[in-house]
C-alpha cells in the first residue's frame, strides 16, 4: 500500500532535528583541517555524495549537502557518546556520515519547501522528491531506536500493515501495545513534517493509502536500497555512481531532474 498523497509537496515547518551548525561552503577536501572528521576516506564521501544526490538531484546541492555533512561528523559522534536508553541505541561508526546527510538534507528540504528559498541555488522539488524525502524520514527517525521503531515506521508508514501484522512477524520481540505507542509518537511527527500531504484520517492518525504506480514502486525500491544503514553486514551497498564528488567540486554538471537556477 501507499500513501495516497505522499507525492504532495512537504511543509518547511514542523519538528526540526536538524543541528544548526556553520555552513561549509568551499574546503580543499585533500588538506582538510585537523579533527575526526578528516578520518573520512574518499570512498566515505563518495557515498555521502551519491546519497546526497538522491536527496537533492542536483550535483550542485549535492556537493554542498556533502561538504556540510561532513563538517557534522565530530558533532554527532560527541554527542551520541553521551546518549543512553533502552530505546535509543549508539549509531555504528560506519552509519555516522549517513546519518550525518540525512542531517544537513533536511536543513535544505525545509528552506527548499518554503514560499520563499533563502538558499542558491534554488531547487523546486518534484513529486519524486517528496516521496524520496518521506522515506529518508522514516529510515532517519529510527536508524537510532531499536526494531520495533522500524518495523513500525516502514510497514505501517510506508507498507501500510496494522499492528498486529506487525506483532505477529516477531511475536517474542513485538507487542501491539508498543507498536502502538511508537505509532502514536510517530504520526504527530509524520504530520507536522508533512503537512500538505493529507496523510491520516481525522485525528486517529490512521493513513491513508492507495496502490503505488509502477514509477513509485522503482522509486521506493531504490530509495529504500540508497537508505540502508551503512555497515550492514548482511545487505550489499549499492553501486557508487560513476561520478566523482571531486569532479563535481572543480565544474558543476547539469541537473538530473527538477528545476533549478544557478547564481
Amino acid at each position: 500500500m501507499f500513501l495516497s498523497n505522499a507525492s504532495g509537496a512537504a511543509q518547511s515547518n514542523g519538528l526540526s532535528v536538524a543541528f544548526d551548525l556553520p555552513t561549509l561552503v568551499t574546503r580543499d577536501l585533500d588538506h582538510p583541517r585537523s579533527g575526526d572528521a578528516a578520518m573520512l576516506t574518499d570512498n566515505d564521501l563518495q557515498r555521502m555524495y551519491d546519497l546526497s544526490y538522491c536527496l537533492h538531484p542536483d550535483h550542485g546541492i549535492a556537493l554542498s549537502i556533502t561538504l556540510e555533512a561532513y563538517e557534522r561528523v565530530s558533532l554527532i559522534r560527541r554527542i551520541q557518546a553521551r546518549r543512553a536508553g533502552y530505546y535509543r541505541r549508539r549509531l555504528a561508526e560506519a552509519c555516522l556520515p549517513q546519518y550525518c546527510v540525512y542531517l544537513a538534507s533536511d536543513a535544505r528540504e525545509r528552506d527548499q519547501e518554503r514560499p520563499q528559498s533563502c538558499k542558491k541555488p534554488q531547487y523546486e522539488p518534484t513529486s519524486d522528491d517528496s516521496l524520496v524525502r518521506y522515506i529518508k524520514a522514516l529510515v532517519w527517525w529510527t536508524m537510532d531506536r531499536n526494531a520495533c521503531h522500524v518495523a513500525v515506521a516502514l510497514g505501517c508508514f510506508l507498507h501500510g500493515y496494522r499492528s498486529r501484522e506487525i506483532a505477529s512477524l516477531a511475536p517474542h520481540f513485538f507487542n501491539q501495545h508498543n507498536i502502538r505507542r511508537v505509532k502514536r509518537r510517530l504520526a504527530p511527527q509524520l504530520g507536522a513534517r508533512f503537512q500538505s500531504a493529507s496523510m491520516f484520517q481525522s485525528d486517529h492518525y490512521r493513513l491513508l493509502t492507495r496502490p503505488p504506480t509502477e514509477h513509485e514502486r522503482g522509486l521506493v525500491q531504490h530509495s529504500l536500497a540508497m537508505f540502508v544503514p551503512w555497515g550492514a553486514p548482511h545487505i550489499p551497498s549499492p553501486t557508487l555512481t560513476s561520478l566523482s564528488w571531486k569532479r563535481t567540486l572543480i565544474g558543476r554538471p547539469h541537473n538530473r531532474t527538477g528545476t533549478a537556477s544557478m547564481p
